[in-house]
């Protein structure tokens, strides 16, 4: 395991391995107390800054660090964080450390040692000034995390027809394309539903200056897996929502999506982003309700459904401007062609899968003319299906393990039993019976998919089973 030199987050001195708020990263927390009407305590923004300072670090220290062959490819690291805190009697309590490092280590699979030291005297803009014309929101409000893609508006737009008083969506934004994509969902959504609709869009993101002086002490590529993104989104959001009188969140994600299960063996742990697992969501609710001292949990009201039935239950209107929503791994960074949406990622696909599947079927061909692959057209060895592979692969083999007694789909994905140990505190009955569930409808939406393949992996059970 390689053990990094710490980087110290707004500490006093100035060495090579300092990082300090906007000018080595940015988070306009600022949009936060101006959307809110309120200022920002001083405890939630030392989470702002804990989020920030473990993004950074995990985004400038590779899992592979230079000189190491890339045959060796390790993935654990050892990060030690020195950080600057305004209350530091709170952030040195043991219970506190030992949740924010729980956390850490459950979403990176990494070593975490953070050290809080005293001395945070700086105060920014949205710790100190309340805005001019504050409009705080008026109970009962709800908070929701807001992405931008097909499960957020699906879920927020039901949020948006179901519940009473306003509702505020919370997004994250790393880039200016990504903004753009969620004003544009947000002002579809503001015409939907009869409650009201507040949007807080945050900038966020490592700046290039960081990357140069701070990675290694060279121009290497960043670690791409950003495994602490889901941090930095949960954090920003909880922030938001107890700043506006909040004591829960919203998090929109299908329920076969916030498990990503592996698709191969080849992946475990944290190889899989853990963001939206039930894990996740328990871990970070506990860390937030020792910040703000009161019970505070995050909630994933789609859980317990599939892509394709959020996409059934969903207004004719909102199907519609369903469209204005983007959901590949690759739309916004892909600068080769005006086609931005590559049509073979995972995202991609199972986005498909779920507008065939769920009687969207017209939609999906409109959209077919977006992707820079259409996989409908591929023949069975062409490069473009690996990703479609792995994934009827999945299905196959969810498929053949729920064809047997109960233990069988757990043997296969250890990761259930996680989840259903963090399912129970989080409401639900029965843990074991709703996945199942799930994944069972899973592999049935698969076969309105249409491509020769789904046969291929999917038929032979039924084959078997009728012989």
């Amino acid at each position: 395991m390689h053990r990094y030199e710490p980087l110290d987050f707004d500490c006093a001195g100035a060495g090579e391995a300092r990082v300090d708020w906007e000018s080595g990263f940015r988070l306009n927390d600022q949009r936060i107390a101006e959307g809110l009407g309120a200022a920002l305590a001083p405890r939630l923004s030392d989470l702002l800054d804990l989020a920030m300072a473990a993004y950074v670090t995990d985004r400038l220290r590779p899992r592979r660090p230079p000189g190491t062959p890339r045959s060796a490819e390790p993935w654990a690291r050892r990060l030690p964080v020195r950080l600057a805190v305004r209350d530091i009697e709170f952030w040195c309590r043991s219970e506190v450390a030992a949740a924010v490092m729980r956390l850490l280590q459950w979403l990176t699979d990494d070593v975490w040692e953070i050290e809080f030291v005293a001395g945070r005297d700086r105060r920014r803009w949205a710790e100190t000034q309340s805005p001019l014309f504050a409009d705080p929101p008026s109970a009962p409000a709800h908070f929701g995390l807001f992405s931008g893609g097909l499960d957020s508006f699906l879920g927020a737009e039901h949020d948006l027809r179901q519940g009473e008083g306003e509702l505020v969506l919370i997004s994250a934004a790393p880039s200016q394309n990504m903004r753009v994509l969620q004003r544009r969902a947000v002002t579809a959504l503001a015409d939907l539903g009869p409650r009201r609709l507040r949007s807080i869009i945050v900038p966020m993101g490592v700046r290039g200056s960081a990357v140069t002086a701070v990675a290694s002490g060279s121009r290497e590529t960043p670690e791409p897996s950003q495994r602490t993104r889901a941090f930095v989104f949960l954090v920003l959001g909880s922030v938001a929502a107890a700043t506006g009188g909040g004591r829960e969140l919203r998090v929109y994600e299908n329920g076969v999506g916030a498990m990503n299960l592996p698709l191969t063996e080849a992946q475990f742990g944290s190889h899989n982003t853990r963001a939206m697992r039930p894990e996740t969501l328990l871990l970070a609710g506990r860390l937030m309700s020792l910040v703000v001292e009161a019970a505070f949990s995050i909630f994933n009201p789609s859980f317990s459904l599939t892509k394709v039935q959020l996409c059934e239950r969903a207004r004719a209107e909102a199907r519609e401007i369903a469209l204005c929503t983007v959901s590949c791994d690759t739309a916004l960074t892909h600068r080769t062609s005006r086609t931005h949406l590559c049509g073979t990622c995972t995202s991609c696909l199972l986005r498909r899968q779920a507008l065939r599947a769920g009687g969207m079927l017209d939609y999906d061909r409109r959209e077919t003319a977006e992707y820079r692959c259409d996989v409908l057209d591929l023949a069975h060895g062409d490069a473009g299906l690996q990703r479609l592979h792995y994934m009827l692969s999945q299905a196959a083999q969810l498929e053949a393990a729920l064809a047997e007694p109960a233990p069988a789909l757990a043997d296969e994905f250890p990761d259930l039993r996680s989840i259903h140990q963090a399912l129970a505190p989080l409401g639900y009955r029965d843990p074991t019976e709703l996945t199942n569930s799930l994944l069972s409808r899973y592999v049935d939406e698969w076969r309105a998919f249409g491509h020769p393949l789904v046969d291929r992996y999917l038929g032979g059970l039924q084959l078997r089973q009728a012989a």
